[in-house]
């Protein structure tokens, strides 16, 4: 032990250690960067608005269609233009925000407690899913974590030694939050709430004027975008259909599944949680990978954190942080205007992490402390080197690249209609949209422009308490609506030669109930008003637009490939 000790206190040795972690954690995220699918509409999204010409292009899209912060559009825009726009090569780019971070922790370990804290707080970062999986999304959310533990180290290192230049690091970090995340400012807040309580209570009055100066300095750098996101907010349709209410409402699988993604290998629901995970599992058995691979590790996480909540100190400020966002952002899902999901809440993720650790290794047996660190590391090293459902090896699913080669086997051209309602254009990465019409149907389409399915502008007038029953009778009617039938027959049939296809390209989530569980379900109060309407009209349209392809077209083919559902159809 006491040889250990010795080679720890050695400064080469230390940097050594740190390297290979960080090695660790560059390999696991390399493994399965190049997905055989493609982008999915996220990194497609990204990377179309990346691609414009100037940042202030970038700027002007975000307005308008992907309504998210400048900074990583801008930083990737730069990265194509130096290195390329294959798919790795864009995705490489989030893997070096997901390796920077390790260094970051170890940091944050060392600060509030030890460098053995540090060692495993970066170890724990460097085989972490939930990062690695953003890693290789060509998304922000990489970026927003790592910003996010910056800030969590400079707010440590201010609370410990208040001085001029661990406030500037605080500043910059989190300007760069609010230049990245759209909802970075609710993380900013809870800093700042957290911190004036503490120094209030403590009465340390000179740190809270500097803490505050600090703000409003943080304030007045991100002030010239608040006219952006002015004009963001007005350019999304009012009304409640329009929020995140499409999302099912929250209940307690929501945080489970939030500590299952965070904590533990055995992630499910990443991107879109299933509220009713927990159910299916108890209906079909708990099988023991599930309790070997999940219950264990978020249990032993959790156990850390209730240790380091018995502390009562900074790292428990820490931990306060990450929990007041979480609570805002349930308040906010009641609200309808936001969903807890973990890509969500990723700011929250450095602190309820680092108060994880904390606990781990803050016990005075040292025999139960290496005991919980030893299974944690077991399970998930043990997992994404040998489970063949480890995040790395985290099947392509809805990637436009499996679209473009099912299309590549059929002879078609301009006189072809393809409608893709999951922003079609995306699709241009793999596949010459020269070659065929796109029709321009999106899921805005079927969920927010109500004239063209509904015969009506309802988006303006329904709200969280009337939106399912103002919905209910064009849920149940069996009837086509006029406006819908007129827009496919106007845009496509009319358009359309015998003999030429018209296909249809689906994500199968977009329809997940069919019509006779779509009407016992809207005839169920109950049940009717805890699905989101998001599924309940995209399942409508879905039917409705297969009744009226029946009219007057053959079938093909249906091909179901990684949940795409893909309908080749040949006018009669």
């Amino acid at each position: 032990m006491d040889k250990i000790k010795n080679l720890f206190n050695n400064r080469r040795f230390r940097l050594f250690a740190l390297f290979l972690i960080i090695l660790l954690g560059f390999c696991i995220r390399m493994t399965g960067l190049y997905k055989l699918g493609g982008f999915w509409f996220d990194d497609a999204a990204s990377f179309y608005v990346a691609r414009e010409s100037f940042p202030f292009d970038i700027i002007k899209s975000l307005c308008t269609k992907d309504t998210h912060a400048p900074l990583y559009f801008i930083l990737l825009h730069f990265w194509m233009k130096i290195f390329g726009i294959h798919d790795i090569i864009i995705r490489l780019f989030s893997v070096i925000h997901g390796i920077l971070i390790i260094p970051i922790f170890y940091l944050i370990g060392k600060e509030i407690s030890s460098r053995k804290a540090g060692f495993l707080l970066a170890l724990f970062a460097s085989f972490n899913s939930f990062l690695i999986y953003y890693s290789q999304e060509v998304r922000f959310y990489a970026l927003a974590a790592l910003f996010g533990a910056i800030s969590i180290l400079f707010l440590v290192k201010v609370i410990k030694k208040p001085k001029l230049r661990n406030y500037i690091g605080l500043i910059l970090a989190n300007v760069g939050v609010l230049y990245t995340f759209t909802i970075g400012f609710i993380f900013v807040f809870c800093e700042a709430f957290i911190i004036l309580a503490y120094f209030c209570k403590n009465r340390r009055w000179p740190e809270i004027k500097h803490f505050i100066y600090a703000q409003l300095v943080t304030l007045t750098l991100f002030i010239p975008y608040l006219a952006v996101i002015i004009q963001q907010y007005n350019a999304q349709i009012k009304g409640y259909i329009s929020s995140f209410s499409f999302f099912e409402s929250f209940n307690y699988a929501s945080i489970l599944l939030l500590l299952q993604n965070w904590f533990s290998p055995y992630v499910s629901g990443i991107v879109y949680p299933n509220l009713h995970y927990y159910e299916e599992l108890l209906l079909n058995g708990i099988k023991p990978e599930f309790i070997i691979f999940a219950v264990m590790p978020v249990t032993i996480c959790l156990i850390g954190i209730i240790k380091t909540l018995q502390k009562r100190n900074i790292v428990s400020l820490v931990f306060g942080v990450g929990v007041l966002l979480i609570f805002i952002e349930i308040i906010l899902t009641f609200m309808g205007k936001l969903a807890i999901t973990p890509r969500y809440a990723i700011l929250a993720f450095p602190a309820f992490l680092t108060a994880a650790v904390y606990g781990l290794v803050s016990f005075k047996s040292r025999v139960l402390s290496g005991l919980l660190i030893s299974l944690l590391i077991f399970t998930n090293l043990y997992y994404l080197a040998f489970s063949p459902h480890s995040i790395q090896r985290y099947p392509s699913s809805q990637g436009y690249g499996t679209v473009a080669r099912i299309l590549n086997k059929y002879d078609l051209n301009s006189g072809d209609i393809l409608l893709m309602p999951m922003e079609g254009r995306f699709l241009g990465k793999y596949y010459s949209l020269k070659d065929i019409n796109l029709l321009d149907f999106t899921v805005g389409d079927i969920c927010l422009d109500s004239n063209i399915l509904l015969g009506a502008k309802l988006t303006d007038i329904l709200t969280k308490e009337n939106a399912h029953d103002k919905l209910r009778n064009y849920i149940l009617s069996p009837k086509i609506p006029y406006s819908f039938e007129n827009y496919i027959k106007t845009n496509v049939v009319d358009k359309l030669e015998r003999g030429r296809y018209f296909i249809i390209v689906m994500p199968a989530g977009l329809k997940p109930f069919d019509e006779n569980l779509l009407t016992n379900i809207a005839v169920n109060d109950k049940i009717y008003k805890n699905i989101s309407l998001y599924y309940l009209l995209t399942s409508k349209a879905a039917i409705n637009l297969n009744k009226i392809v029946q009219k007057y077209f053959s079938t093909e083919a249906i091909i179901k490939k990684d949940e795409w559902e893909i309908y080749i159809l040949k006018k009669v």
